[in-house]
């Protein structure tokens, strides 16, 4: 009789965060790079926006070893969030919960994946609600380690709160998961249905609409804001970044790979090597540095910036390579990605290029054809502010990230 009752006890009883995570959260692929992911509903997944295209296939594994595929089925690009239909239901979809119940110092749960594959449970706690462009969302001390964003995030209960976003210095930012789950426009209204925003999160959703300012962040020298365009005959990459005065980095050797997966995910490099002096352009960003030193010394001390910043050259580094020597190399239907290095380990990480027609086409974007037009190799003078910003165009942007680090980090848009 007792043992009945214990059983009769337990049917419904909720999983725990960390079985929560092990069983939903997966590691989605591309066969050039992966990201975090999290099945909603039974054959569903979602993930960031960029890790996918719509006529790509990408592998994903669960915690618990399940494989299946999947494709894109739809996007929301405010909320940079792409939901993927899969080949099997091999993984259990997680239970939906209110990210709008999260108290401060709440306990947060997620599932990691290192470049080999192998999934850790990673816990934290809920440090408070941050605003940025409109958008509320959870600030955790959830240590996220690296290729992560998409992940589902799951509160004390074992129910999905949120999405992982992207991180600011040691602290991760979550997407309440309200943001893709409620509301008539929502990515999942169709598979899910329509969802209404709790009393809870109602209120948070309202305040964050009025707050469109961006989170304010440190700009540190091992920071690089990344994104390649392309022109009638360059692939050109752009990084935004801080160089030393005594010993610039953009003097120096910049090396670069350029990387192909087929549709079976087999990885091969298509062409790697050292960007010449005349093919590495520097466009001084002198106005916009004073105002971020000015924002900068407001916010962390004079003393700060005088350390940190003072030191260095604030600007656009670009390099390029010329189509002609790489699109005979390429293959039609491949993904390729291509990775920049400077001499003192700063990288971009790989940059995914799913167009790569587009990029050997032959006629450009405006964005890239605006960069080459106006280009002064590292043997002439430096381009000026007014020169970059007649080199942008409103076409041709893409794959933006930041790099925190040697090994780097995405930003968030992104």
């Amino acid at each position: 009789m007792r043992c009945v009752l214990l059983l009769l006890l337990c049917v419904g009883c909720s999983q725990t965060p960390q079985e929560a995570a092990t069983q939903s959260v997966v590691r989605v692929g591309n066969g050039l790079g992966f990201a975090g992911g999290v099945a909603i509903a039974e054959g569903h997944v979602l993930t960031t926006h960029d890790i996918l295209s719509e006529a790509w296939t990408g592998r994903l594994v669960s915690g618990g070893g399940q494989v299946v595929t999947g494709k894109v089925v739809g996007r929301d690009a405010e909320h940079e969030v792409a939901l993927l239909r899969t080949d099997g239901d091999g993984i259990l979809a997680a239970d939906i919960g209110s990210s709008g119940d999260l108290l401060k110092s709440d306990a947060l749960v997620t599932l990691v994946f290192d470049d080999d594959g192998n999934a850790s449970v990673r816990q934290g706690r809920v440090v408070r609600w941050q605003y940025s462009g409109g958008i509320g969302y959870i600030e955790a001390d959830l240590d996220v380690g690296r290729n992560s964003a998409g992940a589902g995030v799951f509160g004390p209960n074992g129910r999905l709160v949120g999405i992982y976003a992207f991180k600011v210095e040691d602290r991760a930012f979550v997407l309440p998961i309200e943001y893709v789950t409620n509301g008539p426009d929502a990515l999942t209204a169709s598979l899910l249905g329509e969802r209404s925003d709790d009393s809870a999160f109602g209120p948070t959703r309202k305040s964050a609409a009025e707050h469109q300012e961006k989170i304010r962040t440190k700009l540190y020298y091992d920071a690089l804001v990344s994104e390649y365009s392309y022109s009638g005959k360059s692939l050109i990459v752009s990084m935004t970044m801080l160089d030393k005065k005594a010993s610039p980095s953009r003097v120096k050797s910049i090396d670069y790979v350029l990387e192909a997966a087929d549709s079976a995910h087999e990885r091969r490099q298509v062409a790697a090597g050292s960007f010449s002096r005349a093919d590495q352009a520097w466009i001084e960003k002198s106005a916009a540095f004073k105002k971020i030193r000015e924002a900068m010394a407001d916010a962390y001390g004079e003393l700060w910036v005088q350390d940190m910043l003072d030191p260095c050259d604030y600007g656009d580094l670009r390099v390029r390579m010329a189509t002609g020597d790489i699109c005979s190399k390429t293959r039609r239907g491949d993904i390729h990605a291509v990775s920049v290095t400077l001499s003192d380990g700063r990288t971009t990480g790989p940059l995914t290029i799913f167009n790569m027609a587009d990029v050997c086409g032959g006629s450009g974007a405006d964005q890239g054809n605006g960069w080459d037009a106006a280009w002064k190799g590292m043997g002439a003078d430096s381009s000026t502010e007014s020169g970059a910003k007649a080199g942008v165009g409103n076409k041709g942007k893409k794959g933006k990230k930041e790099k925190n680090g040697k090994k780097g980090r995405r930003k968030r848009r992104r």
